[in-house]
Parts: structure tokens; sequence; C-alpha cells
């Protein structure tokens, strides 16, 4: 009777209170969407791990990047996200998981296709997400090749 109540109405506000990690992952990548458009550096590099991959759609490594560089140096590109579309995570293992995401945007002024991406996440030992990866999976729909990051 009562005591039900009250304990349905714990377990209510608990799981209302309580994110999960996917639940995490997804906010931390619509975060640092709006970190880039316009580029916050500061919010760019505590959601950047110390040394990010750039990755092309097949895995392979087309760069291995400072985290703290790429934070300083996005404003150039002048980003304007104008939509992100179809965020989701997955929990690979502890302290691991990948959301994907797709973004239409602007880049210096440019109206380029929009792109799909995953990000590799791994939580740092105080707990928080970082990005370690970024992997270009689609540009239009087409794959992306290397030359377009260059």
């Amino acid at each position: 009777s009562w005591l039900a109540l009250l304990l349905g109405l714990g377990v209510y506000v608990t799981a209302t209170l309580v994110n999960t990690d996917r639940e995490t992952l997804i906010e931390r990548t619509e975060t640092f969407i709006e970190a880039a458009s316009p580029a916050d550096e500061a919010a760019l590099t505590a959601l950047l791990a110390d040394r990010v991959v750039l990755m092309g759609p097949g895995g392979d490594v087309w760069a291995d990047l400072s985290g703290p560089i790429i934070a300083g140096r996005l404003d150039q590109y002048q980003v304007e996200v104008l939509d992100l579309r179809g965020v989701d995570a997955t929990i690979n293992r502890p302290g691991y998981g990948v959301s994907t995401m797709t973004v239409s945007h602007d880049v210096m002024g440019q109206r380029i296709p929009a792109t799909q991406w995953e990000v590799e996440w791994q939580k740092d030992p105080q707990g928080r997400w970082r990005i370690i990866a970024l992997k270009w999976l689609k540009y239009g729909l087409n794959e992306p090749s290397s030359n377009l990051y260059r």
C-alpha cells in the first residue's frame, strides 16, 4: 500500500536521475557538435583525449592528432552545424563506447554534403568520457577519401 507506493516512487525518481553510459555518450556527442559550432576551445579540450586518431571508413588511420591542437585550430574552419541527426551510442566494454551521428554543416561558408561519423570514446581515470578516435564514414552518399581530409 503506502510502502509499495513509496518504493515505486523511489525507483522512478532514481531511474530518472541516473544516466546510463549510453545516454551519457549521446549527450557528450551532442555537446561535442555544439562545441564545434562555433568552436569553443575549452569545451572541445574537455571532450577530446590527449591523442585523437582520425580514421577513414575502413578504419585506416589518416592522422594521429593532439586533442588540444584540434581544439585550438577548429575555429579556423568556421564550422556551422545546421542539423544533427541519428545520434546513437553503444558501450563496447566497460570504459569504451562508440557513438554515431550524421551532421549537415557549412565549412568556411560553403555548404558541404552531410557527413556521417563514428566517434570512439574512452572513460578516463576521473570517470569522464573522452573522444579517442573519429571515423569518417560517409561524405554525402559516398565514402570519403583521405584527400578530402587533407
